[in-house]
């Protein structure tokens, strides 16, 4: 996605934020798995995916909706 919707002379900083995002969510899931222990591992999971998917979907039709004021 980065290689293909990246203008070259900015994909350094496109994989810096992407690898900054990942690093963060790996050490929020640590430290939220270390908490909880392993009995809410699959709630976990769950409620994280649905949370992927809800911003995911906002994010969508957020642009819509920019993109139909922009045309008005």
């Amino acid at each position: 996605m980065i290689l293909s919707s990246v203008p070259e002379h900015q994909q350094g900083r496109a994989w810096a934020g992407f690898r900054w995002v990942v690093y963060v969510c790996l050490l929020s899931g640590y430290a939220l798995g270390a908490a909880l222990g392993p009995q809410y591992a699959l709630h976990l999971m769950a409620y994280g995916g649905s949370a992927l998917v809800l911003c995911a979907v906002a994010n969508i039709v957020g642009r819509i909706f920019l993109a139909r004021g922009s045309r008005e």
